[in-house]
């Protein structure tokens, strides 16, 4: 804990595909019930693939609206099924909000308060139930692909995992693609878990030789709440570029399940573990840091070209698969499927989403609730976000302009009108007229940690 940490305490080169032929026009119409008699009868579980992106924001999307990335393969799988736009995390750090994604439980549930590959104590237990664990003993076949950062100094075999694949990179799709095919004739799992869009070791990125992003051509995201400068421009270009190459490899494994016969009956969830690694986004309880985009396809069982706005969260993502493949939830989880509301079949999913951090590499606590209105954030120390790897002159220079958040003192709590205020400019936790709206949201959160057993601090 810091000496404060009481203070608040008691031109992409790509082979389009045809998603919607003619027979999964037809599927797609058949939505997740008749899926789920077909499966019921023949026992033909689909395949499921799991992209996730690093440090990606919700928006940094073609289909999510960015007019200045390339993202034409995600773009197409979300054309062919079903885009959230009211999608979170459930923490704006790596390993803490992978470890949700994995079992549709919050962070301090699982005991992932931290990065794990700095804070070993934090390694998610290997009793924790997994969606690999529970599909490779429903008779998938399982694997991971690149980053693995929940226990990074455990085996993945613990977790549910049978194979290990590219470790920390996934350079390019073709382990993906031998894994496809050699399990065509049975059920599968592949977690393919992409680093381009994370910052290289020096803080820096490299410009994907492919994907050259001319910086005069794009401006930084008005919603980042930083400065359109030069030098950002600049960061921002090879940022791009990166999450051009992964849309790349995305498309080749696309390509891949059509030429194997697959892609009807496969299950693909797109997702992104945090917001974008610049200053006041990652590591911030606010949209822009645990916004996050979702795409799930399955022409079998999904509707396509939908837009779902409904409060969801990365806790879903796991009972959604499980769903998909007919199989129980365990009772650890505290999701919910998505499936109803991706069909069209129900209409909400959640009345409010949470989210945390308690350690990223330094320790920043901080509790959160979020409605469609509005979002209530308790910081239990003032210590900063900080400039995580961004310790360029720019970030520097950043962190002294007035309004900015990374490197300053955090407020005891913070109020955010998200219907009038989308960017969490005005903090509205001292005015008295929302005294009424800050309590009510306090106590749910308050309520949520002791339901979920919050360890740290105490309420």
């Amino acid at each position: 804990m810091s000496e404060n940490g009481d203070r608040y305490i008691k031109t992409h080169p790509i082979n389009r595909r045809k998603f919607m032929r003619d027979s999964a026009a037809g599927a797609a119409s058949v939505y997740f019930s008749s899926a789920m008699a077909a499966m019921g009868a023949s026992g033909d579980r689909p395949n499921i693939i799991l992209f996730t992106a690093d440090d990606l924001g919700w928006r940094e999307l073609g289909c999510f609206g960015n007019p200045h990335i390339q993202t034409p393969n995600i773009d197409e799988i979300a054309s062919g099924g079903v885009r959230f736009t009211n999608a979170f995390v459930t923490a704006p750090s790596c390993s803490a909000s992978r470890s949700s994604i994995m079992t549709g439980q919050m962070p301090h549930s699982v005991g992932v308060l931290g990065l794990t590959h700095v804070h070993r104590q934090y390694q998610m237990p290997e009793s924790v139930p997994t969606m690999a664990r529970v599909l490779r003993d429903a008779g998938y076949s399982t694997a991971i692909q690149g980053k693995w950062h929940v226990a990074p100094f455990r085996s993945v075999k613990k977790y549910g995992y049978d194979d290990r694949m590219n470790f920390m990179k996934v350079p390019n799709s073709k382990n993906a693609r031998k894994f496809i095919t050699k399990n065509k004739d049975r059920p599968f799992f592949i977690e393919i878990n992409f680093m381009q869009t994370h910052r290289l070791g020096n803080g820096t990125f490299k410009m994907d030789p492919q994907f050259p992003v001319d910086p005069d051509s794009i401006e930084v995201p008005p919603y980042w709440q930083i400065p359109n400068w030069p030098e950002i421009r600049n960061d921002v270009a090879m940022y791009y570029s990166q999450a051009a190459g992964m849309d790349l490899i995305i498309g080749e494994i696309m390509d891949h399940l059509e030429s194997e016969g697959l892609a009807d009956k496969t299950l693909v969830v797109f997702v992104s573990d945090n917001g974008p690694p610049y200053p006041g986004c990652k590591i911030t309880c606010y949209d822009r840091g645990i916004g996050t985009p979702i795409i799930m396809r399955w022409p079998r069982g999904l509707p396509s070209g939908k837009v779902r706005n409904q409060l969801v969260s990365t806790i879903d993502i796991m009972p959604t698969c499980l769903e998909a493949a007919a199989l129980p939830v365990p009772e650890t989880v505290q999701g919910s499927s998505l499936m109803g509301v991706a069909t069209g079949n129900t209409n909400k999913v959640h009345d409010e989403i949470f989210a945390e951090v308690t350690y990223h590499v330094h320790y920043a606590p901080m509790r959160a609730i979020r409605t469609r209105e509005w979002k209530y954030i308790e910081n239990l120390s003032p210590d900063p976000t900080g400039l995580d790897q961004t310790t360029f002159e720019w970030a520097q220079k950043l962190a002294k302009e007035p309004g900015q958040k990374c490197c300053v003192e955090r407020p005891p709590e913070e109020l955010f009108n998200i219907a009038n205020d989308p960017d969490e400019k005005v903090n509205l936790a001292l005015d008295d007229n929302y005294s009424d709206i800050k309590t009510k949201l306090k106590n749910k959160l308050h309520a949520w940690r002791k339901k979920t057993r919050d360890p740290f601090p105490d309420i």
